[in-house]
């Protein structure tokens, strides 16, 4: 991906800070900032056992996000939780909104990121006779809601991948066929493919079509402006990139593409304020008025108040850079042992290979203490901000091992 196309995406740190709509005035703590090129800074943050870069699957939390856990524990037991947790609520909405040059009241806090698509799904009142757009690259749990949505009479039009990547010209080719609906993953969790977000809006808008991305694995790995990129809806859990943990997530909805959505659940969380007696309801304004439904998980909260304040304060450009060094010795290495990488290498967070012996080098990665993700005849890895060049050759010494 051209220099062009990645400033659409994830603008330079600098320019970044420049434009950023939540402004840098939330408190941070807890973090020290170390150099992102010095690893082993950010290796104390984390208490692991084994070799861990399968951060794809499951990124490990920080000692800080388990300490604000422990600390809203100590505190549930006092009466004054409830709005210590509104404060911090609000907090992580901020601290969110601003990772991904967002306004705050554009985001809603959702149980996943599944969730919050089939919210959209629902709220865009797809039904028979409309057309859904997305692509074989997308994530799997989003194929088998479409795949249901099609025995309701939808239509729903997968785009292939080509040695897997998906074309912009062959989903371009989709859409002209008409869509209510473009989406996708912007990072795909099966190979690391990554979508240029502001080129697909621009033309799927162009066909009439609204966007929904799901930002699983990119968000918190890859700088994002969402702002910028023409997306109308996004979304993501907590429990990969961002650090924390599973049960909570964000739902982001463009403020202009708002009004043509319509509620189909509904809950305390959507109410502004009400009398009681006479039960004079206002809704919030936002996105939260209208998805957002019951409680949500305050554990996550407080593990978000850590990961967030971090992701928030630290150059990611800084920490691409540095872990796109690891994936370059991890394909290097692969390439020695003969395994095909599974589509084409996109600056993101994981690099994917075919492998047709995963079940034996599950086995001995395990016995070695080593984690990475096996499975469909594919090995994925995804190193984060702790690993290092040592880990890779623990891990292929074990490939090495195992295929010999």
């Amino acid at each position: 991906m051209g220099g062009d196309r990645y400033a659409l995406l994830g603008l330079p740190f600098e320019a970044r800070c420049g434009r950023l709509i939540v402004p840098d005035d939330l408190p941070h703590q807890g973090w020290h900032r170390p150099e992102p090129t010095v690893r082993k800074a950010f290796g104390q943050h984390f208490k692991l056992h084994g070799i861990w870069l399968d951060s794809a699957y499951q990124h490990p939390m920080s000692l800080e996000s388990i300490q604000a856990i422990q600390d809203y524990l100590a505190c549930r037991t006092n009466a004054a939780v409830a709005s210590h947790t509104a404060r911090e609520q609000d907090r992580v909405q901020s601290l969110f909104a601003r990772l991904v040059n967002v306004r705050p009241h554009e985001v809603a806090f959702v149980p996943t990121a599944t969730t919050a698509e089939n919210l959209i799904v629902s709220a865009l009142g797809i039904r028979a006779g409309n057309r859904i757009v997305t692509d074989e690259l997308h994530y799997t749990g989003s194929l088998y809601m479409y795949h249901q949505l099609r025995k309701t009479g939808v239509e729903v039009d997968v785009v292939r991948a080509r040695q897997g990547v998906v074309y912009l010209e062959d989903v371009q080719a989709a859409l002209a066929r008409g869509a209510r609906l473009l989406a996708v993953s912007w990072v795909s969790a099966w190979n690391g493919h990554r979508h240029d977000l502001a080129a697909l809006s621009a033309l799927a808008h162009a066909h009439g079509a609204r966007v929904y991305v799901d930002l699983m694995q990119g968000v918190g790995a890859l700088p994002i402006d969402l702002d910028a990129s023409g997306v109308d809806y996004a979304a993501t859990s907590s429990y990969k990139w961002l650090m924390a943990d599973l049960g909570l997530g964000f739902l982001y909805v463009r403020g202009s593409a708002l009004p043509e959505l319509t509620a189909t659940q509904f809950g305390a969380r959507q109410v502004a304020t009400s009398d009681g007696a006479s039960q004079d309801w206002r809704t919030r304004p936002g996105t939260a008025g209208k998805f957002e439904v019951g409680s949500i998980s305050n554990i996550v909260v407080a593990s978000l108040t850590s990961s967030l304040e971090f992701l928030t304060s630290v150059d990611l450009d800084a920490i691409v850079a540095a872990r796109q060094q690891i994936l370059e010795h991890i394909g290097s290495e692969a390439a020695k042992l003969g395994l095909k990488q599974a589509g084409f290498a996109s600056h993101g967070p994981i690099i994917a290979f075919h492998c047709a012996d995963c079940g034996s080098i599950k086995a001995a990665l395990q016995q070695s203490g080593c984690y990475v993700t096996c499975s469909e005849n594919r090995i994925r890895f995804a190193p984060t901000l702790f690993n290092t060049v040592d880990d890779v050759d623990a891990v292929m010494r074990v490939f090495h091992k195992t295929l010999r």
